[in-house]
């Protein structure tokens, strides 16, 4: 139905077509009132549809735009003494790592979460509480989703201090052997904050030198055996048995002090033809020097440690079939000794 008919064109008022001989008073009011009140429905039927936001924490500023995770540069930025924890244990044993976090700015109601990969393996706590440690704490922490791993109590880090936490690995008698990576988070209500420390815990074997000088872990898959010369040098192989060939780690330990200062001694004996490389480092607290040898069945990977004066000396053949596991499997159980 049309209201308003003319024979030619009509000019355009604020979208609606009028006739010059009819007063505007009496057609305008309304056709106004009918757009008001289809403005107003509309204004409703949109407001009744539109996505409702969830309440966000006020620990970090968030554009009301973003629906997602807040930029990292609106959160404090926290920082680990370390970026990493390596633990080599075996069944039944406990052992612990204190490390120190600071941040840029101050920041409280914190949690430490572990993820579920170390939930049986790991706990994370500050060493010494405060009294504002259980302040500002984030109510929608509750609906944290990825809470499952997440310690109970809180804490508090100042702007200009540190924060010691201690990190305790135990392997309980019942776990499997093998090797569990993962990582600390912290979580402020339902938010992760980006800096995570990595953590990979090794449950291992463990071998002991029959008289009691030495003590190193192995992974599952290898078989340790020990051996006493006639000249009183002992052997500790670590062994592993495959088709193409046996692979091992060796590791020798002299019957009683050498007659020399220090592991420089020893380069002369290295024929220099043979030697690839050679690192000064300390393992176990101790002195110690690690080589690379060309041999006829593949590179030597050889430690040299001094303890008291008795050299205990580590080493593997890696050759090209077992160079992307003997390197670094050697380097590892080195770190894992203990004198």
């Amino acid at each position: 139905m049309m209201p308003f008919e003319s024979d030619s064109p009509q000019p355009i008022a604020f979208g609606l077509q009028v006739e010059q001989r009819t007063p505007p008073e009496r057609h305008l009011r309304p056709i106004l009132l009918v757009a008001l009140l289809v403005l107003v429905v509309g204004s409703a039927t949109l407001l009744a549809w539109w996505p409702h936001s969830s309440p966000v924490s006020t620990l970090l500023t968030t554009s009301p735009a973003s629906q997602g995770s807040p930029s990292p540069s609106a959160q404090p930025t926290l920082t680990w003494s370390a970026d990493h924890v390596d633990v080599i244990l075996s069944p039944g044993e406990t052992a612990s790592r204190s490390l120190t976090l600071t941040t840029n700015r101050t920041v409280g109601g914190l949690r430490f979460c572990v993820s579920p990969a170390l939930l049986p393996l790991l706990r994370v706590h500050v060493l010494e509480k405060t009294a504002d440690d259980e302040r500002d704490i984030d109510q929608n922490e509750a609906n944290d989703a990825n809470s499952a791993g997440c310690n109970k109590n809180h804490f508090q880090l100042k702007t200009g201090s540190s924060r010691s936490v201690e990190l305790i690995s135990t392997i309980p008698a019942s776990v499997a052997l093998g090797t569990y990576e993962g990582t600390v988070e912290i979580h402020h209500g339902t938010q992760t904050l980006t800096q995570t420390l990595k953590v990979v815990v090794d449950a291992w074997q463990k071998a002991i030198a029959s008289n009691g000088s030495l003590a190193v872990w192995f992974p599952p898959g290898f078989s340790a055996s020990d051996d006493i010369s006639a000249s009183g040098v002992e052997t500790l192989l670590i062994s592993q048995v495959r088709e193409a060939a046996d692979v091992a780690i060796q590791i020798n330990i002299a019957s009683a002090p050498l007659n020399f200062a220090s592991l420089s001694d020893l380069d002369p004996v290295l024929s220099p033809n043979r030697l690839i490389s050679r690192q000064n480092l300390t393992v176990a607290g101790e002195t110690a020097v690690r080589f690379e040898l060309a041999t006829p069945e593949g590179i030597m990977v050889q430690y040299d440690i001094l303890h008291s004066g008795v050299l205990i000396e580590i080493s593997t053949i890696v050759t090209t079939s077992t160079e992307a596991t003997m390197r670094p499997l050697v380097d590892k159980v080195v770190s894992s000794i203990q004198l």
